[in-house]
This record gives C-alpha cells, sequence and structure tokens, in this order.
C-alpha cells in the first residue's frame, strides 16, 4: 500500500478505503506474502466494469482539473 499512497498522493487510510471498496466489488485481488499485500486486478472481472471504472476516473479527474483553477 505504500507505494500506492506515494503515487496517489492519498492517506494510507484513504487508499485502504479505496483498496476495500475495489476489493469488494470484486475489481482487484490480494495477495499476501509476509508483511506485504500485493493488489492485482481480477482478470475474471467483467471487462465492461472495468471499462467504466476508468472512464469514471477520468471523468473525476478532468473535473477535478478544470475546478482546481476555479
Amino acid at each position: 500500500m505504500g507505494e500506492i499512497t506515494e503515487k496517489t498522493h492519498l492517506s494510507r487510510p484513504a487508499v485502504s478505503h479505496h483498496l476495500r471498496i475495489l476489493r469488494d466489488a470484486g475489481v482487484i485481488l490480494m495477495r499476501k506474502e509476509g508483511t506485504k499485500n500485493f493488489y492485482y486486478i481480477n482478470v475474471r472481472t467483467e471487462l465492461g466494469l472495468l471499462r467504466t471504472l476508468v472512464m469514471d476516473i477520468d471523468t473525476f479527474m478532468q473535473n477535478f482539473y478544470q475546478n482546481e483553477g476555479n
């Protein structure tokens, strides 16, 4: 999770919350190795769900950057 927090600039609790939502939705899976957790996309998930997720993130980011200047 540390790498995700570094790349997204979100807090650990925020990343944990988002990962939990994605896991509960079946979009990502987690594998534990010792004290580390590895997250990866569940390839069995319907591609339409992933496509919608990516499009929603893209829309959110566009709106975020447009509103940032206001």
